[in-house]
């Protein structure tokens, strides 16, 4: 692949994977950001995701101003107005010369010919020279045909109200929180020094979240190596459910990096014994790792404790994942459902008696979360739900009269927990 130092260029070709080719933005990053300096990794990133933020708010703008369907724009001369308007609108240090310029050289690059030029550069000039397209800009944000659309696909899976809040995060630019893996006065103390705005956790203790996380690069040069690591606040708290004790057993499944088994790890300073499965395999895993399909596995042992974390839709996460919303359909969340379900009928299997799984997902539409494990309950009588032991106010607002937790909406965040005990 060539790497252009037109960061525009960059930006039209990952955002028409993602939305028509439906690929991983981190993977997509990760391939073509080789090869940019940091000023220029910097630019695409927030190219990249003000796009995939506000994109049908500016598709609503480009229809209303220019006067033509959406469906009926060719695709990379509606990514490069998109992108151009990702500028134009929510990134006021680019010069709008620059943002046209570049634009323009970005398309003719990405089609490798000047066919279509011409209209491209009438729209952004039409654009440009509309006087209300910031105002339109903020009335699409709360009104828009994806919106209309997603609510009527998913009424009954999540309610009207609740998604509306959801789907307003995708607008919204999230924290990120890292947790401390060493002395968090220290690292406070540190990061002060250094003029780094944060603020502590208040559901989680060792965790600092960051007001700014284009700091992210400067944070890790100011901290000593290996003293904290991205995570967010929601998937922390999963280790602190589960209530693990020295020397249990834990299965951490759909483990990934295992993130969360190096939480548990350090929380009960090694007095624990950590197997962990994903379908992926990863580079020098730090415990047992098991590579393989957790809802076919086969094991030879049981777990006083165990985690899913199982693969959802991803709703709950807006702020972070935008692009989410053009994947959004009910025939995708009840394939996650029928993924979840399995995983959980096949892992349940290893619990042994009186032990705790924990079922998460970072969505709340009913047949992911609700409904799946009280289906699973109806099933598996020798399972039931629990209450977890949350002493903090702010958390156990979240617990339904069934003793679920639904973490709705919280610092932009959104997350479903179930604790289930094997009688």
């Amino acid at each position: 692949m060539i790497i252009s130092p037109n960061v525009r260029y960059i930006a039209i070709q990952i955002i028409e994977k993602i939305i028509y080719g439906n690929q991983s933005r981190d993977t997509l990053v990760n391939e073509y950001f080789q090869g940019l300096n940091n000023r220029e990794k910097n630019l695409a990133f927030n190219i990249i995701l003000n796009t995939l933020r506000f994109k049908e708010v500016f598709d609503e703008i480009i229809k209303l101003e220019l006067k033509i369907p959406i469906f009926k724009f060719d695709r990379l001369v509606l990514i490069a107005i998109e992108v151009y308007l990702a500028q134009f609108i929510t990134m006021d240090k680019i010069p709008i010369y620059a943002a046209v310029s570049e634009t323009i050289e970005a398309y003719k690059l990405a089609t490798n010919n000047s066919r279509g030029t011409g209209f491209l550069n009438y729209s952004l000039k039409r654009l440009t020279d509309s006087k209300s397209l910031k105002e339109k800009f903020e009335i699409f944000k709360g009104d828009n045909n994806l919106l209309k659309s997603l609510i009527k696909e998913l009424n009954k899976e999540i309610p009207e109200e609740e998604f509306q809040a959801i789907y307003k995060s995708s607008f919204e630019k999230p924290n990120t929180t890292i947790r401390i893996r060493t002395d968090i006065k220290q690292i406070k103390q540190r990061l002060l020094e250094n003029s780094i705005e944060f603020e502590e956790s208040k559901i989680v203790p060792q965790a600092l979240i960051i007001k700014d996380s284009s700091i992210i690069k400067k944070i890790s040069e100011i901290l000593p190596q290996n003293s904290f690591v991205i995570q967010s606040e929601l998937s922390q708290l999963a280790a602190y459910l589960l209530d693990i004790q020295d020397n249990d057993t834990v299965l951490d499944v759909c483990s990934g990096n295992q993130i969360k088994s190096t939480q548990i790890f350090e929380i009960k300073k090694g007095k624990v014994n950590i197997t962990s499965i994903d379908i992926k395999n990863i580079n020098e895993p730090k415990f047992q790792f098991i590579n393989a399909d957790a809802a076919k596995v086969k094991l030879n042992a049981q777990f006083d404790k165990i985690i899913i974390d199982a693969p959802c839709s991803g709703i709950g996460t807006l702020s972070q994942n935008p692009e989410i919303k053009f994947r959004l359909n009910r025939r995708a969340i009840k394939r996650f459902a029928s993924i979840q379900y399995k995983i959980l009928k096949n892992i349940a299997n290893y619990l042994k008696r009186e032990g705790n799984l924990l079922y998460s997902v970072c969505t709340l539409t009913k047949s992911e979360t609700v409904n799946l494990i009280k289906n699973f309950i109806e099933e598996n009588p020798q399972f039931e739900i629990i209450k977890p032991s949350m002493n903090n106010p702010k958390l156990r607002r979240f617990i339904d009269k069934d003793g679920l937790i639904k973490i709705f909406n919280y610092n932009n965040n959104s997350f479903f927990y179930a604790l289930l005990k094997r009688k």
